[in-house]
Protein backbone atom coordinates (compact mmCIF):
# COMPACT_ATOMS: atom_id res chain seq x y z
CA UNK A 1 0.00 0.00 0.00
CA UNK A 2 2.81 2.70 0.61
CA UNK A 3 3.96 1.81 -2.62
CA UNK A 4 1.06 2.82 -4.11
CA UNK A 5 0.39 6.09 -2.24
CA UNK A 6 3.88 7.21 -3.13
CA UNK A 7 3.43 7.21 -6.90
CA UNK A 8 0.52 8.41 -7.76
CA UNK A 9 -0.37 12.24 -7.68
CA UNK A 10 -3.81 14.05 -7.45
CA UNK A 11 -4.37 16.33 -9.97
CA UNK A 12 -6.90 18.64 -9.03
CA UNK A 13 -9.54 19.71 -10.88
CA UNK A 14 -13.09 20.90 -8.76
CA UNK A 15 -11.83 19.66 -6.03
CA UNK A 16 -14.83 17.52 -5.22
CA UNK A 17 -13.35 13.76 -5.28
CA UNK A 18 -10.20 14.59 -3.06
CA UNK A 19 -10.76 15.05 0.85
CA UNK A 20 -9.43 17.90 2.29
CA UNK A 21 -7.42 16.29 5.13
CA UNK A 22 -6.74 12.33 4.25
CA UNK A 23 -5.39 13.04 0.85
CA UNK A 24 -2.15 14.64 0.07
CA UNK A 25 -3.07 17.16 -2.26
CA UNK A 26 -0.76 20.18 -1.42
CA UNK A 27 2.86 18.84 -2.76
CA UNK A 28 3.35 15.64 -0.53
CA UNK A 29 1.68 16.70 2.24
CA UNK A 30 -1.46 15.03 4.04
CA UNK A 31 -2.92 17.40 6.06
CA UNK A 32 -4.25 15.21 8.83
CA UNK A 33 -0.05 14.53 9.18
CA UNK A 34 0.97 17.62 9.30
CA UNK A 35 -1.77 19.18 11.75
CA UNK A 36 -2.98 15.89 13.76
CA UNK A 37 -4.72 18.83 16.92
CA UNK A 38 -6.29 20.67 14.15
CA UNK A 39 -8.02 17.59 12.45
CA UNK A 40 -9.14 16.55 15.96
CA UNK A 41 -11.01 19.42 16.84
CA UNK A 42 -12.28 20.28 13.39
CA UNK A 43 -15.97 19.44 12.28
CA UNK A 44 -15.12 18.87 8.74
CA UNK A 45 -13.01 15.43 8.85
CA UNK A 46 -14.78 13.89 6.18
CA UNK A 47 -14.86 16.84 3.90
CA UNK A 48 -13.82 17.38 -0.01
CA UNK A 49 -11.42 20.22 -0.70
CA UNK A 50 -14.27 22.24 -2.86
CA UNK A 51 -16.24 21.92 0.59
CA UNK A 52 -13.60 23.36 2.95
CA UNK A 53 -12.86 26.37 0.00
CA UNK A 54 -15.52 29.31 0.49
CA UNK A 55 -16.29 31.09 -2.40
CA UNK A 56 -17.37 34.77 -1.61
CA UNK A 57 -17.18 38.50 -2.00
CA UNK A 58 -15.55 37.77 -5.88
CA UNK A 59 -12.61 35.77 -4.13
CA UNK A 60 -11.37 32.19 -2.86
CA UNK A 61 -10.76 31.49 0.83
CA UNK A 62 -10.80 28.58 3.52
CA UNK A 63 -13.56 28.11 5.85
CA UNK A 64 -12.48 25.32 8.09
CA UNK A 65 -15.26 24.92 10.86
CA UNK A 66 -14.08 23.51 14.44
CA UNK A 67 -15.96 21.68 17.48
CA UNK A 68 -14.86 24.87 20.54
CA UNK A 69 -12.31 27.61 20.04
CA UNK A 70 -8.79 27.25 19.49
CA UNK A 71 -6.12 27.13 22.07
CA UNK A 72 -3.59 29.77 21.44
CA UNK A 73 -1.00 27.12 20.27
CA UNK A 74 -3.55 25.47 18.06
CA UNK A 75 -4.48 29.53 16.34
CA UNK A 76 -0.64 29.53 15.58
CA UNK A 77 -0.94 25.99 13.72
CA UNK A 78 -3.89 27.09 11.86
CA UNK A 79 -1.76 30.29 11.03
CA UNK A 80 1.05 27.95 9.39
CA UNK A 81 -2.46 25.83 7.96
CA UNK A 82 -3.51 29.26 6.18
CA UNK A 83 -0.42 29.66 5.46
CA UNK A 84 0.33 26.38 3.49
CA UNK A 85 -3.60 26.98 1.52
CA UNK A 86 -1.88 30.02 -0.12
CA UNK A 87 -0.26 27.81 -1.86
CA UNK A 88 -2.96 25.37 -2.87
CA UNK A 89 -4.06 24.37 -6.34
CA UNK A 90 -6.62 26.64 -7.32
CA UNK A 91 -9.71 24.83 -8.07
CA UNK A 92 -11.01 24.11 -11.68
CA UNK A 93 -14.56 24.02 -11.73
CA UNK A 94 -15.54 21.79 -14.49
CA UNK A 95 -13.08 19.38 -14.52
CA UNK A 96 -13.10 16.31 -12.23
CA UNK A 97 -9.94 15.49 -9.79
CA UNK A 98 -7.97 12.52 -10.88
CA UNK A 99 -5.16 10.63 -10.11
CA UNK A 100 -1.98 9.93 -12.17
CA UNK A 101 0.19 6.75 -11.74
CA UNK A 102 4.08 8.75 -11.44
CA UNK A 103 5.80 5.41 -11.57
CA UNK A 104 5.42 5.13 -15.72
CA UNK A 105 5.68 7.63 -18.05
CA UNK A 106 2.17 7.66 -19.21
CA UNK A 107 0.75 7.83 -16.03
CA UNK A 108 -1.36 4.93 -16.14
CA UNK A 109 -1.27 2.34 -13.66
CA UNK A 110 -1.65 -1.57 -14.99
CA UNK A 111 -0.94 -4.75 -13.75
CA UNK A 112 1.34 -5.77 -15.70
CA UNK A 113 3.46 -2.63 -15.75
CA UNK A 114 3.60 -3.47 -11.70
CA UNK A 115 4.28 -7.27 -12.49
CA UNK A 116 7.20 -6.60 -14.35
CA UNK A 117 8.81 -3.90 -12.36
CA UNK A 118 8.69 -6.34 -9.59
CA UNK A 119 9.87 -9.38 -11.81
CA UNK A 120 12.92 -6.92 -12.50
CA UNK A 121 13.58 -6.18 -9.13
CA UNK A 122 13.31 -10.05 -8.10
CA UNK A 123 16.12 -10.24 -10.70
CA UNK A 124 18.51 -7.89 -9.73
CA UNK A 125 18.30 -9.11 -6.27
CA UNK A 126 19.32 -12.42 -7.46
Amino acid sequence: MNFFKQNIVLDIGDGRRTMFWTDTWIGNICLIEEFPRLFSVSLDKSESVVGVRNRGMGFQEWKLNFRRALFQWEVKELGRLNLLLLNAPVLRFGRMDSIRWKANKFGFYTVDYIAGMFYLLRLLAQ
